[in-house]
C-alpha cells in the first residue's frame, strides 16, 4: 500500500482492481457540512472507499457523498505506522466462508468493492433484508412497498453497546436501547440478540445501521465501542430516474429533487 497523511491507495497489482480512499480529516476539508452544502457534491478525484468512525460529523459528510450519488463504501483503519501505534482502533470486518478464504487479497478486496464490510471496534453487526442471506449484495428491487431489516449484534460484555440507530437515506429512522442485561457468565460474556425493523419508503432509499456505547474502552481504544455497516440501496420502483446505469435513485440527483 502507498500511504500519505491524507490518502491512500490499495493495489494486489493488475489486473486486481486499485481502490481509492480517502481519511476522515481528508473528507473535512474537502467535502462541505450538509447544513452547508447547496447542492449535491461533485467530486474531482476518484473515490471508493472512506475512512469512517461513528463520529456525526464523518458520517454526516459521508452520508452527504452517499445522497450525491456515490457508492462508497466505509472501512476501518488506525493510519498507524508501526505495530506499538493505534492498536485497538477501528477494523474492517467482512464476512469469509466458513471454509476460510480461497485467495484472501482478491476476496477482500472483492468484498470492500461490494459493501459486504462494517467498520468496528469490536462488535460484530450482521444484516439482511427481506429475507435474503446475511450480507446480501448491496442493490435490492422491491416494489411491494415494505422492507424488513433484520439485524444481529454480537459483541463482548466489556464493549458495551446502548443503542442501535437506522439512517435511511442519512436521516434518522429508527433508533432502539440495546438491553445489556442478558449478557452474562452463562452466555460466555456475550451479548447476542437480533433486530427487526420494518419501513415503507416512498422513494429509493438506503440505509445504514450504527450500534454504540458510551462507556470508554482505555487503555485498549480511546473512546466507546462502535459497529457501523455499510449501505443497503433499496430501489422502490424499478426505474433508473437519475440514468447513472443503476436502479437506485439518488436522493440528490434525482431530476425532481427540489434541492437540500
Amino acid at each position: 500500500p502507498e500511504t500519505t497523511e491524507e490518502a491512500f491507495a490499495i493495489s494486489l497489482g493488475s489486473p486486481a482492481p486499485r481502490l481509492l480512499g480517502a481519511t476522515s480529516g481528508f473528507l473535512a476539508e474537502l467535502i462541505p457540512s450538509p447544513e452547508s452544502a447547496t447542492g449535491p457534491v461533485r467530486l474531482e478525484f476518484p473515490l471508493d472507499f472512506v475512512l469512517m468512525t461513528d463520529d456525526e460529523d464523518q458520517l454526516s459528510r459521508w452520508f452527504l457523498l452517499l445522497n450525491s450519488g456515490y457508492y462508497l463504501t466505509a472501512v476501518g483503519g488506525s493510519g498507524a505506522g508501526d505495530l506499538t501505534a493505534g492498536l485497538g482502533y477501528p477494523r474492517t470486518l467482512i464476512p469469509r466462508d466458513p471454509s476460510g478464504f480461497s485467495d484472501p487479497g482478491t476476496e477482500i478486496i472483492q468484498a470492500i468493492e461490494t459493501h459486504r464490510a462494517v467498520v468496528s471496534t469490536g462488535p460484530r453487526l450482521r444484516y439482511r433484508v427481506n429475507c435474503s442471506d446475511y450480507h446480501p449484495e448491496p442493490f435490492f428491487t422491491d416494489t411491494s412497498g415494505d422492507v424488513d431489516l433484520e439485524l444481529e449484534l454480537e459483541t463482548p460484555i466489556w464493549m458495551p453497546i446502548t443503542e442501535l440507530i437506522i439512517f435511511a437515506n442519512g436521516q434518522p429512522a429508527a433508533a432502539v436501547s440495546v438491553d445489556f442485561s442478558s449478557a452474562s457468565p452463562l452466555s460466555g460474556y456475550r451479548f447476542s440478540q437480533l433486530f427487526y425493523f420494518n419501513f415503507s419508503p416512498n422513494q429509493d432509499t438506503w440505509f445504514v445501521a450504527v450500534a454504540r456505547g458510551t462507556e470508554s474502552l482505555a487503555p485498549v481504544y480511546p473512546g466507546h465501542a462502535f459497529v457501523v455497516s455499510n449501505p443497503v440501496w433499496v430501489d422502490v420502483d424499478g426505474l433508473d430516474r437519475d440514468e447513472d446505469g443503476v436502479l437506485f435513485d439518488s436522493p440528490y440527483v434525482h431530476p425532481s429533487y427540489p434541492g437540500p
